[in-house]
């Protein structure tokens, strides 16, 4: 069934690597034409593994006030447009029912859809629902990101995944595994220095506090030449993210990594040892064979922020 899809467009949200990169696998293995290919990226996530049509959406302030306000996702509204001048039926890749997606989906040429693991999100539980049964209250509720519940509508076409344990309320023939491991040795240039690697929590978690207090948690796990990973979600925060980069330069041995890297990729290439909160690279890396160990105080500050 998924080779039908290779002869529709299909439209790919992308919103970290992992995802890009599980995204690109499935092209490859099911040999999506480039000309089919439309990769949308989210949150700045670097697309440029890939050679199919880019397009990205960039959060203007406007643009969030619409989306909070009106439920209304400008971006999508033009890219929906676009689509229609192609006048080519499409499928649609996403991680889960965001309204990015759901503007899409009232196109005339959508055909489907086929979710893609991008993290912890991925594995929940009891988070399906039957497509067109939620109240506009229960939609509105997902506007700030993932409740953790009415993510999945039961229509989709596939679930595209690292884990058969990825989407548990999804049965097995709905799964789709690309080989990744070796699609990824053979596309995918390591790019890490350092065995030892930082994570830092969600923007969000941690924009009330200090850098420097923040920082300072990893200076027992990080020495010179190691490396620490901003979160994605910093690309939303730019004054945080400059504040970061300034302190790092001015107190702190260890070097910020890139945002192309992916750190799922690097572990099928060499053991790491991760440093950070909860995350969901600790799942990645107990599947790929690296170490995970979880630094308290960032976990109890991701508690913090939750009440």
């Amino acid at each position: 069934m998924s080779k039908s899809f290779s002869n529709l467009l299909n439209v790919a949200f992308v919103n970290n690597p992992l995802q890009a990169y599980l995204v690109l696998c499935y092209f490859v293995s099911n040999k999506v034409p480039l000309k089919n290919q439309l990769i949308v990226s989210l949150r700045q996530t670097d697309t440029s593994m890939f050679r199919g049509e880019i397009v990205r959406f960039h959060e203007r302030f406007i643009f969030r006030i619409f989306k909070r306000l009106f439920r209304i996702s400008v971006p999508s509204l033009f890219l929906r447009g676009s689509l229609w001048k192609k006048n080519q039926a499409f499928v649609i890749l996403t991680s889960w029912d965001h309204l990015e997606f759901e503007t899409l989906r009232k196109s005339g040429f959508f055909k489907g859809h086929l979710y893609t693991e991008e993290g912890d999100l991925s594995y929940s539980e009891n988070t399906k629902y039957k497509q067109g049964s939620l109240s506009k209250r229960e939609l509105r509720e997902r506007l700030t990101g993932p409740a953790l519940s009415n993510l999945y509508s039961d229509d989709v076409l596939r679930c595209i995944c690292f884990s058969t344990e990825s989407f548990p309320d999804f049965s097995p023939d709905k799964k789709i595994i690309p080989n990744y491991e070796k699609i990824l040795k053979e596309l995918y240039k390591p790019k890490l220095k350092s065995n030892n690697i930082g994570l830092l929590p969600s923007a969000r978690w941690i924009e009330a506090k200090s850098p420097l207090e923040v920082l300072g948690l990893y200076k027992n796990f990080l020495g010179e030449g190691d490396q620490l990973k901003l979160h994605p979600s910093f690309s939303n925060y730019k004054s945080l993210t400059k504040e970061y980069k300034t302190t790092i330069a001015k107190y702190f041995k260890f070097k910020l990594i890139e945002t192309n890297v992916c750190l799922e990729a690097e572990m099928l290439f060499k053991k790491l040892n991760f440093f950070g909160p909860l995350s969901s690279v600790r799942r990645y890396a107990k599947l790929f064979g690296s170490n995970y160990y979880l630094i308290n105080q960032l976990a109890e500050l991701q508690e913090e922020s939750k009440r």
